[in-house]
C-alpha cells in the first residue's frame, strides 16, 4: 500500500503554473536568480494583500456601505487564508526539516488569532495588534525576511526559526494574559450574582 506524502509532492516539483510564472518574470525582467524571482513574487504578494486589507473596509465606510459583522468575519477569513499561503509558499520554497518552519508559523499564527477572538469575547474589546507589532509592523518584516534571502543565502531559514519562536512567545505570555482577565471576569460576574 503506497503513502502519500503530499508535503514531499509539494516541495519536489512546483507547480507548473508557478514554474511559467517564474520564466515570465525572470525572462521580462532579465532576473536570471530564481531566489529574488520566488522572493520578489512574495514581496508583490504581500503589497497587493496590504493595500487589498487596507482598501475594503475604508471603502465601504466611505459609501457608507459599512457591514461590521460580516465585514469582521470576512477580514478574519481572508487573514487565515493568506497565513495558509504564506505556509504553503515557505514550504515549496524550501526543502528537508525546514519545511516543518512553514507548518510551525501556520499553527502559531493560528493561536493568535484565537487568542484575539477569545479576548475579544472576554473583555468586549478587539485588537489585532500582539504588542509591539501589529498587521503592518509583520507585513514589512516578512518582507525584509525576504529581501534578506536575496542577499545572504538561507538566511530565511534561520528567521523563519526565529519568527516561530517569537510567535511561541508571544502566544505564551498572552494566554496567559488572557487567562487572568477571564479569571477576573469570572469573579466579577460571580460577585455580581450575588
Amino acid at each position: 500500500m503506497a503513502v502519500i506524502n503530499i508535503a514531499q509532492i509539494v516541495s519536489g516539483r512546483r507547480h507548473m503554473f508557478i514554474n511559467w510564472l517564474y520564466r515570465e518574470l525572470g525572462d521580462k525582467l532579465n532576473i536570471k536568480d530564481v531566489h529574488f524571482t520566488d522572493d520578489g513574487i512574495g514581496i508583490i504578494g504581500f503589497a497587493i494583500n496590504w493595500f487589498g486589507d487596507s482598501l475594503d473596509g475604508r471603502l465601504a465606510y466611505y459609501r457608507h456601505r459599512s457591514r461590521r459583522w460580516y465585514g469582521f468575519s470576512l477580514d478574519l477569513t481572508v487573514d487565515w487564508l493568506t497565513t495558509i499561503l504564506i505556509g504553503w509558499g515557505y514550504i515549496t520554497y524550501v526543502n528537508g526539516i525546514w519545511e516543518m518552519l512553514g507548518y510551525g508559523f501556520v499553527a502559531m499564527y493560528g493561536w493568535a488569532i484565537i487568542i484575539t477572538l477569545i479576548r475579544y469575547k472576554v473583555t468586549g474589546k478587539y485588537s489585532i495588534d500582539s504588542g509591539l507589532f501589529g498587521p503592518t509592523e509583520v507585513r514589512i518584516i516578512i518582507c525584509l525576511i525576504l529581501i534578506s534571502e536575496v542577499l545572504i543565502t538561507n538566511a530565511i531559514h534561520y528567521s523563519a526559526a526565529a519568527a516561530c519562536i517569537l510567535l511561541f512567545l508571544v502566544n505564551f505570555l498572552d494566554t496567559f494574559r488572557l487567562l487572568r482577565l477571564a479569571d477576573e471576569r469570572d469573579k466579577e460576574e460571580k460577585k455580581t450574582s450575588e
